[in-house]
């Protein structure tokens, strides 16, 4: 995948990682940790946009407990 449309990708995953939609939060980890193993070109550039969504998703109340294992 070119790196440029891999860029508009990732522009577009912190909104969906959010307690509003588990499910979907999931396919988006799902999602980057695909980009982290077959394109770690632009691992960076993911970590800089998505981590303080994922902060956000790991301190939600419906993340705590078992839900983590």
């Amino acid at each position: 995948m070119e790196n440029g449309l891999l860029e508009t990708v990732i522009v577009e995953l912190p909104p969906l990682l959010s307690e509003s939609d588990l499910h979907c939060a999931q396919q988006t980890l799902q999602l980057m940790t695909s980009v982290a193993v077959y394109q770690s070109q632009v691992l960076e550039r993911t970590a800089t946009v998505c981590m303080p969504s994922i902060k956000i998703l790991v301190r939600s109340p419906l993340m705590q407990g078992k839900v983590l294992l």
